[in-house]
């Protein structure tokens, strides 16, 4: 980032109050923006979906003329073709859809991060159920696609698939999908997953990008319990039993994009600390977390901060029993942005809250953003 935040607090380790490094300065040089995988929960729901089978869909209008000429059919950049079987976003989720297209590029590239060339989001169309899956994920991402010109979009399929490594190895993974969850990292040190391919790159393994994820708030947090008063929601974990804070922590269903993503110290304050700390569900389209590597690990591995790199294996290696210390699974720290509302919309996005790693000592500090 272009500069550095006071500080808040330190998470719940009682680490020293140390200053974070920026994102550019994790770099060699100060110019090289870095890669980021952006998580956004899609935008406002319709309380009755349009379904494409409906002869009516004259609702539509403003969605067919703005985005979508040939609906419930896309053609995607790449020219591939995709097909919806219904319209859930409200004339707010449309705004938002539209306003993420306009916005986010401008976040991304004052706070020193490459734009983003790859787009994830949730497949409208396939099911192997009898009701039909969400298109709010891609409708969101919509805009966002077409605006930009986005060829590498990548729909996952509602399909759960078994973990291949952590506690619940050999486990079905309730929380994420089964494509999404080989893309992501896991946080693990016993077995641990060295792999990563949630970031485009290129035949030498440098970043060409950042990529978006559009999701749900139920893989993107945890399961929404709709049988029990309340509804409350979970946060999906693949722990047997979360390590303290607050809240609904007894779901065992698979750790949830959040926490692999963030890890344990990371996931543990987004999950304890209250909203304007960056924990609890977020609202629709109404936060993006912008994770990024840190200290040059993973896809960036170069001969930047050799100590905090060998820290980095030696710390994600020691019980695992790995001796292979070429590959470095990639790390991330964190930044949250919440939405400005305006009357009608939106109006912008506020730094609310930062998340660093040294890995050096494995201490985590926080800093407030404004």
């Amino acid at each position: 980032m272009k500069k550095t935040f006071p500080f808040l607090f330190a998470a719940a380790f009682c680490v020293p109050l140390i200053a974070p490094l920026d994102a550019a300065a994790q770099t060699t040089n100060t110019n090289t923006k870095l890669p980021a995988v952006i998580v956004i929960r899609h935008g406002e729901d319709l309380d009755d979906f349009i379904k494409a089978a409906d002869n009516d869909n004259s609702a539509l209008g403003d969605w067919k003329k703005d985005w979508a000429p040939n609906w419930p059919n896309y053609t995607l950049p790449n020219g591939t073709s995709v097909q919806v079987r219904s319209h859930g976003l409200s004339k707010q989720g449309e705004g938002q859809a539209t306003f993420l297209a306009k916005s986010l590029p401008a976040v991304l590239e004052e706070n020193n991060f490459l734009p983003v060339t790859r787009v994830v989001t949730k497949d409208p169309y396939w099911t192997n159920s009898p009701v039909d899956p969400t298109p709010n994920p891609f409708d969101t991402a919509w805009p966002f696609i077409k605006t930009h010109g986005i060829t590498d979009v990548m729909l996952i399929k509602a399909e759960k698939g078994t973990n291949s490594c952590g506690p619940l190895a050999g486990q079905i993974n309730k929380t994420v999908d089964k494509d999404l969850l080989a893309m992501l990292p896991y946080y693990h040190r016993s077995p641990e997953k060295f792999a990563d391919s949630i970031l485009p790159t290129n035949a030498q393994g440098a970043p060409t990008g950042s990529t978006l994820i559009v999701w749900d708030g139920q893989g993107m947090w945890g399961p929404h319990k709709t049988d029990e008063p309340g509804k409350p929601w979970y946060w999906g974990d693949d722990l047997p039993a979360p390590e303290g804070g607050t809240g609904k922590y007894d779901t065992n269903d698979g750790a949830n994009i959040l926490r692999l993503l963030g890890g344990l110290k990371i996931g543990n304050d987004i999950r304890d600390n209250v909203r304007e700390k960056g924990g609890n569900i977020p609202l629709k389209m109404a936060r993006i977390y912008v994770f990024y590597p840190r200290y040059g690990t993973g896809p960036l591995a170069t001969n930047e901060a050799p100590a905090i790199i060998a820290a980095n294996i030696e710390i994600e290696q020691e019980d695992a029993g790995v001796t292979n210390t070429r590959v470095i699974p990639p790390k991330y720290d964190l930044m949250v942005w919440d939405s400005v509302p305006k009357p009608g919309g939106t109006e912008g996005w506020t730094n609310t809250i930062n998340f660093v790693i040294n890995e050096a000592n494995e201490s985590e500090t926080s800093s407030s953003a404004n």
